[in-house]
């Protein structure tokens, strides 16, 4: 679809999860992803075909993006999915300004959650912060395409929230 003057123009999306993302939060997430160092030697190629040596059209072009991103999130192990969980959960510790979560042997990652999700119930933060907390975690989500990451920051927001309404008053 064009507007008036013939600039193209995105709606927003809604994933089959049924997460909305706006045009400008997805457009932002994808220029981010197509600078990091992890593909920038392709674009860089990419980009020095359709400009320089005029190679590609624009549709052309286009095509060959998706996959530059896709590619790298293909080859996420069960490993690095858990690098990221608990690096989440590492940055929420962090935020709560609690003691991290101990990894004792036998330890499950639901006993993890478990205490992960008492300490945010039990929190001294006030009723803004953890608000405050829920909204960032809820932006953090909105720009993320990685399904994992996106509903465990989801998912973390809903904690913080219940544990805002828990303390405001009646």
């Amino acid at each position: 679809m064009s507007d008036q003057h013939g600039d193209i123009v995105l709606a927003g999306r809604t994933s089959p999860h049924g997460t909305i993302f706006d045009a400008a939060t997805l457009l932002d997430f994808v220029r981010s992803g197509l600078c990091h160092s992890a593909v920038s030697d392709e674009i860089t190629q990419l980009l020095d075909d359709h400009v320089a040596r005029g190679r590609t059209t624009p549709m052309e072009l286009s095509q060959k993006l998706h996959p530059i991103l896709v590619e790298p999130l293909a080859t996420m192990t069960d490993e690095g999915w858990l690098r990221v969980a608990r690096d989440l959960v590492a940055d929420t510790e962090s935020v709560l300004d609690v003691r991290p979560l101990g990894e004792l042997p036998g330890e499950s990652d639901e006993q993890l959650a478990t205490d992960l999700l008492r300490r945010i119930a039990t929190s001294s933060q006030t009723a803004e912060e953890l608000l405050g907390r829920a909204r960032e975690l809820r932006a953090e989500a909105a720009q993320q395409d990685v399904h994992g990451s996106r509903d465990t920051a989801f998912a973390l927001a809903d904690r913080y929230e219940l544990a805002a309404k828990r303390k405001l008053p009646i």
